[in-house]
């Protein structure tokens, strides 16, 4: 990705490099960037390093060799060897970008930043910088710095209007995404993808009926749309509107058979799913669900080993004692409050009724964790400093009087010690469900591209549930009393006395609207999107047992978990 970005943005560098000396290398370097080109990394390294020798200080043979680590993943040489061509070229651009890029990559955050810096004061207008600087606010969800990049790429008509618009919109201008909508409306031959794109928009934000509108515009353009389709599905179909709505989706099943299954069928048996369930046709209702996952799982990344071999070594390494030796170069603050579960196990009702205490601010899914995690795999004083002033950078304005700040990501399980060495004042709570329940839950929901990728397995599901408890399990041994663990069956049984608990453990005064999250119109962005804008209510609570005859394999295979769970004292 780096390279493609130096070759567009050598048309305009400061400084360029001095030719090479000697034919023989020049003719080697070019010979190497055709076969790097061609994919035949290792033909290309070797010239590379044969010719380095006769132009050691040459800042374009450690440029093109760094291309190379870079496309062979082998991202501390690149950043090592981009490192020298700064050092030997600092005002050439290329390599200005490119080591920008990779010490973002390998999680050193603060020195990307440093040399985008570098590049945008030398070529302000150029595009790649601007670019290079807009992924990097993005992935470090500073999407207010990242707007003011990707308005300028806009200006210059070299952003899609769509990718605008999603950025306008986490930065908190709903009213200016819905107008690079229309904007991108007025360049696409399809408009059903807008159209939903629009009714997100306006359903996280409580206007279901400017969203149902959306939608009833998404299928006018096109029926067919997976998304649409799956949107009226889930929000917009009522019970005498049942028939008809399985019957369009059956017709576009059949009429899908050319489009990618990830936009069309997927999404379509989903929808299918859906309103036989409503209909109590289980046996259906379970075959479009099957279907659904079995078109998606194939395609989807299966890194459980690593997953769980990456989180047992964090397990081993982190006890009681490395932990408090190494927070005391944490931020002090006790305002992260973080909200750990499965997908599924009712982490958003919590977060919802913490969100309507008035001293509370919520991030929702920020997922800013996994992208720091990298920047901490040593964990000096200083790496564990920078994290946590990054993490605390993408508090938005509208955070800055909270007493606590809600993150509810689905990834920080997978990330607790970093959270107590970033944060040794933190407050954690657990969310548990039935495990049948969170499942099946799973199994039926369709996430966004690449989150949550093991859920369209049954047997995947049930290894990272197992390794969420054995996860879980750990930290409740090592930090006894820092984590609260509420169940779902017992918020929505007693919601008042869940409550209380969880706004005690938060350090808060008990505030009875805590219990009336339903009436807010904040913005939720969350695959429960349905619950949160209704009153707590019960029926979600061994929902799986209807399809209990389909579920049997999986049942045995948390049968332990099952009775764990059934028999042990909440």
């Amino acid at each position: 990705m780096r390279r493609a970005s130096a070759k567009a943005v050598t048309t305009a560098h400061p400084q360029t490099p001095p030719a090479v000396r000697f034919p023989q290398v020049r003719a080697a370097l070019d010979m190497a960037c055709r076969l790097r080109d061609e994919g035949r990394t290792a033909e290309a390294l070797d010239l590379c390093q044969r010719v380095l020798p006769i132009e050691p200080l040459h800042p374009e043979v450690h440029f093109t060799l760094a291309t190379i680590y870079e496309i062979r993943g082998e991202l501390n040489k690149a950043v090592e060897a981009y490192g020298k061509v700064v050092e030997l070229a600092p005002r050439f651009l290329p390599g200005l970008v490119n080591f920008a890029g990779t010490l973002a990559e390998t999680g050193d955050h603060s020195a990307a930043l440093a040399h985008y810096d570098k590049a945008l004061k030398l070529v302000p207008d150029n595009l790649v910088v601007h670019h290079g600087l807009a992924e990097e606010f993005v992935r470090l969800r500073r999407y207010d710095r990242a707007l003011v990049h990707y308005e300028f790429l806009a200006r210059q008509k070299s952003v899609d209007p769509m990718e605008l618009a999603t950025i306008r919109d986490r930065a908190g201008d709903a009213e200016g995404a819905l107008n690079a909508y229309r904007e991108a409306m007025k360049l696409v031959s399809d408009a059903a993808p807008v159209h939903v794109s629009m009714s997100q928009i306006e359903q996280v934000r409580g206007h279901r009926e400017a969203a149902r509108q959306q939608i009833e515009q998404a299928l006018e353009a096109d029926r067919y749309d997976g998304y649409a389709n799956l949107n009226k599905a889930v929000y917009y179909t009522d019970d005498d509107e049942l028939d008809e709505g399985i019957r369009r989706i059956r017709q576009a099943l059949a009429n899908t058979s050319d489009r990618p299954v990830a936009i069309a069928a997927a999404p379509l048996n989903f929808a299918l799913g859906r309103l036989l369930e409503r209909r109590d046709d289980t046996q259906a209702s379970f075959e479009a669900y099957a279907t659904a996952n079995q078109l998606l799982a194939p395609s989807k990344v299966n890194d459980d080993e690593r997953t769980e071999a990456r989180l047992r070594q964090r397990l081993a390494t982190f006890g009681p004692d490395a932990l408090k030796a190494l927070s005391r170069h944490g931020d002090p603050t006790s305002r992260p409050l973080f909200v750990i579960g499965m997908p599924r196990s009712g982490t958003t009702l919590i977060e919802q009724l913490l969100a309507s205490h008035p001293h509370v601010f919520t991030l929702g899914e920020l997922e800013l964790l996994p992208m720091l995690a990298q920047g901490l795999a040593q964990p000096t004083a200083q790496a564990i400093a920078e994290a946590a002033q990054f993490y605390l950078q993408a508090y938005p304005a509208s955070a800055r009087n909270a007493h606590r700040v809600v993150d509810k990501s689905i990834s920080s399980f997978e990330h607790i010690e970093m959270i107590f060495l970033m944060f040794p004042n933190a407050c954690l709570v657990a969310c548990e469900r039935h495990p049948m329940d969170t499942a099946w839950s799973m199994f039926i929901e369709y996430f966004s591209p690449n989150a949550i990728v093991y859920s369209y397995d049954m047997k995947r599901i049930a290894r990272r549930l197992r390794l969420h408890r054995e996860v879980m399990d750990h930290w409740k041994t090592v930090l006894p009393g820092r984590i609260l663990t509420l169940r779902y069956e017992d918020l929505v049984a007693e919601p008042e006395d869940q409550a209380r608990r969880l706004i005690e453990h938060a350090g808060l005064d008990w505030d009875p609207r805590v219990l009336d999250f339903h009436r807010d119109r904040r913005v939720v962005r969350t695959a429960s999107l349905e619950q949160v804008r209704k009153p707590i209510y019960r029926s979600s609570v061994g929902k799986w047992r209807k399809f209990q005859p389909h579920l049997q394999a999986l049942s045995q295979d948390l049968a332990d978990m099952i009775d764990h769970y059934e028999n042990s004292d909440r």
